[in-house]
């Protein structure tokens, strides 16, 4: 898609250095673009269960990962076994990308949105029935992958935490005034805490014109309040930019612009 964001205030609230690619672009068609990350991760509360996993790497007949965050942490410095290896199942492309560049090879990649979504096409790939599954995750993740992994048969999911999910600390005042026409979300938990700093500031989420990611992210944007959500049609920074140029335009049509 070809197109402009002149005059667009963007915000973008992934970490800086997974936005620095897709603000370049933003910029490069006129728009501005501010960075506040909206979380932050750090260490396991507790590596041990981590290094557990990683240690017995070669035990299990997969690896479930939903996530780059997730790709990075277990996989760094993890060498790939010279026997018997597990599978690696995970959640789109940009995922895929991760795995791979630390050495290790993808045997299916999910075009879903989330864990559930994986847990289905390994089901559909009938490799799920007694394997032994490990499934690295956030403090936040859910139990939904492990539960629909058991109930179809696997003989066990190592649920473990690789990574934690925090709020960062943000000094509003630093802001002024600044108002933005369009605030970029890229996982729902980014988007809860965009609502529970800056709720006060705008109002409600209704007042903002909110691109997501994916599905999950645009569930829970529609959850906290957000009137219409432009969602990327491909989870991606290509994906992003294109959805950037489609707010962009709908705003201008509305002529709710903040110039």
């Amino acid at each position: 898609m070809t197109g402009s964001v002149e005059g667009a205030r963007v915000l973008l609230t992934r970490q800086k250095d997974d936005s620095r690619d897709l603000a370049l672009q933003i910029e490069a068609l006129g728009g501005v673009v501010e960075c506040i990350p909206m979380i932050e991760f750090t260490q396991p509360s507790d590596p041990r269960p981590l290094a557990q996993i990683r240690d017995r790497i070669a035990d299990f007949d997969w690896i479930a990962l939903t996530s780059r965050r997730a790709a990075r942490a277990f996989l760094d410095g993890l060498p790939v076994p010279a026997t018997s290896r597990p599978l690696i199942a995970a959640v789109g492309a940009s995922t895929a990308v991760e795995i791979d560049q630390n050495g290790w090879p993808v045997d299916l990649v999910s075009a879903g949105a989330g864990a559930g979504d994986l847990a289905d096409d390994l089901i559909a790939l009938g490799g799920i029935e007694e394997k032994t599954i490990a499934y690295p995750c956030s403090n936040l993740s859910r139990d939904e992958f492990a539960r629909r992994a058991m109930d179809a048969g696997a003989r066990s999911v190592a649920m473990v935490e690789a990574y934690r999910v925090v709020t960062p600390r943000i000094d509003m005042g630093n802001l002024g005034e600044t108002e933005f026409d369009i605030v970029v979300f890229t996982s729902p938990s980014g988007s809860r805490n965009y609502a529970r700093l800056f709720f006060e500031r705008t109002g409600s989420l209704a007042e903002i014109q909110p691109v997501s990611i994916g599905p999950t992210t645009t569930t829970a944007l529609l959850e906290l309040g957000a009137g219409w959500v432009q969602e990327a049609q491909t989870q991606n920074d290509v994906g992003l930019l294109d959805a950037v140029m489609e707010a962009w335009e709908h705003i201008k049509n509305q002529g709710r612009t903040t110039t």
